[in-house]
């Protein structure tokens, strides 16, 4: 009974350490939920993939095949630049004002959502060889850009 308390000790302490595998190392951070547009002929196309920031590099990933499309090493990106785009949410305000004719309080939302905007916020950076575009999610927003300034040791712009 000792015996197995001690292993259960030694495995709670230590075991962190053990299960670790490099995709999980502390210093590194992924994140999901995140566009990248790819130039197609005369325009463009938005692929979801995953941002990985490894030890010395990010990995950018499709998040279906999981398939690794570009790498970036920290010291060979040169700039970097965030901006946000705003639109105004008038299709989702015209479908609410159509469905008022059925149920006549929905007019109520119909109205201040058709003058409502909606952010898009866009990340950019850039090698000597190669680009980025990404577009982000506003709740991982306020994580992505400090670990990308921290990482890489450039100031986002």
């Amino acid at each position: 009974m000792k015996t197995i308390a001690f292993l259960f000790t030694v495995i709670l302490l230590f075991g962190q350490s053990i299960l670790i595998t490099p995709a999980q190392s502390p210093n590194n951070y992924k994140f999901d939920n995140v566009a990248m547009l790819v130039p197609i002929e005369n325009s463009t196309k938005q692929i979801k993939v995953d941002i990985s920031f490894l030890d010395n590099q990010i990995q950018i990933k499709s998040a279906k095949e999981k398939k690794i499309l570009k790498t970036f090493r920290y010291s060979e990106i040169r700039a970097a630049e965030y901006s946000y785009t705003e639109q105004r949410m008038w299709k989702e305000g015209l479908g609410l004002g159509v469905a008022s004719l059925i149920f006549p309080p929905a007019i109520l939302v119909a109205l201040p959502l058709g003058f409502a905007k909606n952010k898009q916020h866009w990340f950019t950076f850039r090698s000597e060889n190669d680009f980025a575009v990404l577009k982000i999610n506003k709740n991982i927003k306020k994580l992505f850009i400090p670990t990308f300034e921290v990482k890489t040791k450039i100031k986002v712009e």
